[in-house]
């Protein structure tokens, strides 16, 4: 299967919003945001959020924000979706990952679409982010995530923290770090 990872475009906000309606709807556990919450967003908050993630326009805090597309050849559809952002709060400079989405007919080891995404996720973080590190959170029953985030690079770091739309889930933090 042939595609191509691209940072999303200022002028492509529909897009990325159905897609991320999308990803919702397909896996909501594996998001903290719900759909009924993100459907009722106005068009201005997902034009602000691609003008963002296309590296137009930082956050409104400052912040460096970017946001990658899967493109499968010959589709007409994008086929995935993942976006990293800076936290300058940090001690460390770092980089939170998050919303990573595959629709379920690109997923797989053997299509490697996930791995693409998150790799130029990574790639971002280590150079324009200016991170020392990259974090993200996964739900405790999702074994899936957890191995497929172990076999590219990332540990778990020991922290934990309930799964917000519903506490009784725990979150595991996990991390890449620079130069791994």
């Amino acid at each position: 299967m042939s595609y191509r990872v691209r940072r999303v475009a200022a002028h492509e906000w529909l897009r990325l919003r159905d897609l991320r309606l999308e990803a919702l709807q397909d896996t909501p556990t594996a998001f903290v945001s719900q759909y009924a919450t993100e459907r009722m967003k106005s068009d201005t908050e997902w034009q602000s959020r691609a003008l963002c993630g296309s590296g137009a326009e930082a956050q409104a805090d400052g912040r460096l924000t970017a946001t990658y597309v899967l493109e499968p050849a010959g589709s007409g559809r994008w086929g995935g979706m993942v976006t990293v952002f800076q936290e300058p709060d940090a001690v460390k400079p770092q980089v939170h990952l998050v919303g990573v989405y595959v629709a379920p007919e690109y997923r797989g080891r053997a299509v490697g679409a996930a791995e693409a995404l998150v790799r130029e996720a990574l790639e971002w973080a280590f150079t324009e982010g200016g991170a020392e590190r990259v974090r993200l959170f996964v739900r405790e029953d999702n074994g899936r995530a957890l191995a497929f985030y172990r076999r590219l690079g990332f540990a778990e770091t020991g922290e934990t923290m309930l799964y917000p739309p519903d506490p009784s889930f725990t979150e595991f933090e996990m991390e890449y770090l620079a130069g791994a």
